[in-house]
């Protein structure tokens, strides 16, 4: 029985690895598409400060003029309005992991409270709305509310170690702990590859009735979604419960060790019973004699 308990675990052990591998690729995508995304909306949008990108890009401006000027040997600062897109960049980025790290202690009550599969469904749900926001995102302030829900949502990893560290013991532990990093290596490695091929691609459609059009990137967009949804469908099929997986484990244990100790006790106990046997058939027969 413990035995078919930690196959079990393994088994679920790689699901959430394969589940966990289509979602790192879909989150790394958008890695490498992120500058010229923010090139396209400065050109629909202009630099002018009534909108949310120009006052963000006025402000990060006055930062860097006032950097440089302390600095004024900066290569980097001297490419005036494009290191302010990238400064901008690595601000969305930077906003992406505060947001995690806020609602971290959120998700981790959730799964505690409501189950892991439960609380990871919710998350993919999440992943799957910023996604489609992201694809139809015509302006900076919707692709910012895209990076926002994504940020909120993002709990998969955090609960793909829950959820190993649940069906696993010491021994295995190590063994499914790594399976997390391969797909983080294996992740990284391959999906910003993706998004430098669809890089190569126009950053938007010319066809005014094309829905598409409406995002930077939107071929990438929509395949991202496909793998969110894929690994939707993967997870809901395949992923049980494992909030009481230790519990099970427990009590198969100690079944097999109540069998065992039973056997041994009933070994002895037999023994007697068949001496006692044999000596009352033999003193019958000298009766009888």
């Amino acid at each position: 029985m413990a035995h078919t308990v930690a196959e079990h675990g393994k088994r679920i052990s790689r699901i959430v690895f394969i589940g966990l591998l289509l979602d790192i690729l879909s989150f790394t995508i958008i890695l490498p598409l992120l500058p010229r995304s923010l090139e396209a909306y400065k050109e629909r949008e202009g630099a002018d400060a009534s909108t949310l990108l120009g006052t963000l890009l006025a402000h990060i401006a006055h930062l860097r003029a006032y950097v440089q000027a302390h600095s004024p040997s900066s290569r980097f600062l001297q490419q005036g309005a494009r290191a302010d897109l990238v400064l901008l960049g690595g601000l969305l980025g930077s906003l992406y992991s505060l947001l995690q790290c806020v609602i971290a202690p959120v998700i981790g009550r959730a799964a505690d409270r409501f189950g892991r599969r439960r609380t990871l469904m919710y998350c993919m749900a999440g992943n799957i709305v910023w996604t489609v926001i992201w694809v139809f995102a015509g302006s900076f302030e919707s692709f910012l509310l895209a990076r926002v829900i994504a940020g909120l949502s993002e709990g998969n990893v955090q609960l793909s170690n829950t959820i190993i560290a649940d069906v696993t013991d010491p021994t295995t532990r190590s063994h499914g702990m790594a399976l997390v990093g391969i797909a983080f290596a294996v992740g990284f490695t391959l999906g910003p590859s993706i998004g430098a091929f669809f890089a190569r691609m126009p950053i938007e459609s010319k066809s005014t009735r094309n829905v598409f059009a409406f995002a930077p990137f939107a071929a990438a967009a929509v395949f991202s979604l496909a793998l969110l949804l894929a690994e939707s469908l993967y997870l809901f099929a395949k992923l049980p419960e494992t909030m009481h997986f230790r519990r099970s484990l427990a009590d198969s244990n100690v079944t097999a060790d109540s069998g065992t100790e039973d056997t041994e006790i009933a070994q002895p106990l037999a023994e007697p019973i068949h001496a006692v046997d044999a000596q009352t058939t033999t003193e019958n027969n000298r009766t009888l004699r």
